[in-house]
């Protein structure tokens, strides 16, 4: 998660939501239940998915939403980002997962902490339940990002990251057509 997304998610009414993100960051990082530092991160425009799959759907454009996730990431711009993560004393605490970021993985996951946070954001009034990828039984199976359970059905979630070839997206599509799909 960034400082940008907890001030716009939980501070958003408050007067002055950077300072207030910032001073939790501060506490929770002397506490010992998060740490910061700086990158460079591109946060891309995540309004809807790229593809809402259904069963018995016509079969989805691959090509196209390769298209326009390679677009995406390419128009998207690097800027200066706190971003923060709990640590396992958080974890310990208050339970949870959490595991050390991998630099290579960082843009990946502060995006897709981007979904989780719209969606969060809805289900107060649509009763979705969210479950993160850390969360979901590792039964040898590619896990997605998350599971979202919505009205009853259970929805997969997976965010395309940056280079994901249209064959990657191919197999994505293939391994979980048989199920809703949402592909940010």
């Amino acid at each position: 998660m960034t400082a940008a997304q907890l001030a716009d998610y939980f501070y958003f009414d408050k007067k002055h939501p950077q300072e207030c993100a910032y001073r939790v960051i501060r506490k929770l990082s002397q506490r010992g239940l998060a740490m910061s530092w700086q990158g460079m991160v591109c946060r891309l425009e995540l309004n809807e998915p790229l593809l809402r799959w259904s069963p018995g759907s016509i079969i989805p454009e691959i090509s196209q939403i390769a298209w326009q996730n390679e677009k995406r990431w390419k128009m998207a711009v690097p800027t200066r980002t706190i971003c923060i993560t709990a640590t396992a004393q958080a974890v310990a605490e208050y339970g949870g997962h959490c595991r050390e970021p991998r630099p290579r993985e960082v843009e990946h996951d502060i995006n897709l902490a981007e979904v989780f946070l719209r969606l969060d954001a809805q289900s107060t009034l649509e009763g979705l339940q969210l479950t993160p990828e850390d969360s979901i039984p590792h039964d040898n199976q590619k896990r997605p990002d998350a599971l979202l359970e919505r009205n009853g059905e259970q929805i997969v979630i997976d965010l395309l990251g940056r280079g994901y070839s249209k064959q990657k997206i191919q197999t994505l599509w293939q391994h979980y057509r048989e199920v809703p799909l949402e592909l940010w």
